[in-house]
């Protein structure tokens, strides 16, 4: 890498010609970005990542626009400022389970299958009331699914990693009933799990404070690594029990196959918060 940048430097300072009233230091070499095939036009500041992508996140959807998504049964776009961030062109997801029961948006983008030892999954989450449906479900995508479980007034997170000795089994978590979601509010949730651990930890935040641990279970058995059972991907719904839809919005659905700590999840909240790119 030295070689390469000093290199770079003699090529700049050889194309530069310098005077004798001019010190180098005050010689400045500027490079235009371009794409492929455009020969030396700029790209406009509105077509730039703010942020670069990690390898490891494999999905993401601002909801700025539908690229990516299928809405079926009532399953809506927001308006123009609806998403977390309040700020125009930021929308997100929503569905209403009193005039649309079976409302779903299907995640038709990045069909390559998930596998993988370590996950995470960041999401926005406003529900419209309380109590919802049993077990109804915020997402099952990319090899994990978030679902209200009505009974113990909670959240579970299923991973779809199997007990060797049980190759149906699923691996579920619990977040516990410290994991309340108040109708109305915007609330920041995040699941992270190690298979090297057997564990799965559960943080939430809102539009206020910062990202807390909720909750963290581990399990005794060994477990595989996960693995997408289906490429069914659905937010706010099950494909096989429609009658679960989750009653709310959703905004900024992530996920990554790598634990991201506390101070990572806390920098995406605040990114989305900006309506901005998280830079990782």
């Amino acid at each position: 890498m030295k070689i390469l940048v000093a290199s770079l430097f003699l090529i700049l300072s050889a194309a530069i010609p310098l005077s004798a009233s001019t010190p180098s230091s005050d010689v400045e070499a500027r490079v235009s970005l371009h794409k492929l095939g455009e020969g030396s036009t700029p790209i406009p500041d509105a077509q730039r990542s703010p942020a670069p992508r990690p390898a490891y996140l494999v999905y993401e959807t601002g909801f700025h626009d539908t690229i990516g998504l299928e809405f079926k049964n009532g399953a809506q776009l927001g308006s123009s400022g609806s998403g977390v961030s309040g700020k125009p062109a930021d929308r997100d997801y929503s569905a209403d389970t009193a005039t649309s029961p079976n409302a779903a948006a299907l995640i038709t983008a990045n069909n390559a299958p998930v596998k993988s030892d370590e996950l995470t999954v960041t999401t926005w989450v406003k529900p419209r009331t309380a109590d919802q449906k049993d077990v109804a479900t915020l997402f099952s995508a990319f090899g994990s699914g978030l679902y209200y479980d009505a009974k113990s007034k909670g959240w579970l997170w299923r991973v779809a990693s199997r007990v060797p000795s049980d190759p149906k089994a699923q691996t579920w978590y619990d977040s516990g009933k410290a994991l309340q979601l108040q109708p109305g509010q915007w609330h920041y949730v995040a699941m992270v799990w190690k298979r090297g651990e057997n564990s799965a930890s559960f943080f939430h935040g809102g539009t206020n404070g910062s990202v807390l641990l909720v909750n963290t279970v581990k399990r005794p058995q060994i477990v595989d690594p996960v693995t997408e059972p289906s490429a069914k991907r659905i937010l706010g719904n099950d494909p096989n029990k429609p009658e679960r839809c989750f009653n709310g919005e959703i905004d900024n659905f992530r996920v990554y196959t790598k634990a991201l700590d506390t101070a990572t999840l806390e920098k995406i909240r605040q990114a989305d918060l900006k309506n901005e790119s998280p830079a990782l």
